[in-house]
């Protein structure tokens, strides 16, 4: 089960450590929750099952009778509910938590706000070309994020400022130099 897990994480792990474009990162964020989900339902239980079953088949190894009631270490039965068996265990306390654990590790790290603002932060990289989408995106996340931070005035000059810079920063070498918030802060509004 852990492999399972860590090959899916594996590409996006390899990602940060690489510190690789932004832009990938974050689809690999996306899609690494995708298939972690995936791995979680009813269809990934069994196929991850089914492959279990195929490794004990073919290492002539005992499979345990799944439907059998289960009792907790240091639990009694009669405290259980009869429903409990041990396919119920391995699907729900050690297969499904694994990965909700892993999912919600993702979640902590990447949450919403930490992903939109690496997805607009890719347009302020000057080896990505200023790769510029779209000065309302960028606006809505002020405003959704940073509501206090910006006087109503300021929101509004906002996507003017945003695409002045994007001509700026396409047609002058000096710009084309790494960007620092004091100095995207520093520009004239």
């Amino acid at each position: 089960m852990m492999k399972e897990i860590l090959e899916t994480s594996e590409d996006l792990g390899k990602a940060l450590q690489k510190n690789t474009r932004h832009s990938n990162a974050i689809r690999l964020v996306h899609s690494t929750k995708v298939l972690l989900e995936e791995m979680r339902s009813d269809e990934g239980w069994a196929l991850f099952f089914g492959n279990v079953f195929e490794f004990c088949m073919e290492h002539d190894m005992d499979i345990p009778y799944m439907e059998e009631p289960y009792i907790l270490h240091g639990g009694h039965a009669c405290r259980q509910p009869d429903h409990f068996t041990t396919k119920r265990y391995l699907r729900e306390e050690i297969f499904r938590a694994t990965i909700g654990n892993q999912l919600t590790e993702l979640n902590l790290r990447f949450s919403g706000k930490v992903t939109d603002l690496l997805s607009i932060s890719v347009a302020f990289i000057p080896r990505n070309g200023f790769i510029y989408s779209n000065a309302k995106e960028i606006c809505s996340i002020v405003e959704k994020y940073y509501p206090a931070k910006f006087t109503q005035q300021e929101r509004y000059g906002l996507e003017i400022h945003l695409n002045h810079f994007v001509v700026d920063a396409k047609n002058h070498g000096d710009l084309k130099k790494p960007i620092t918030k004091t100095f995207f802060m520093s520009m004239p509004c």
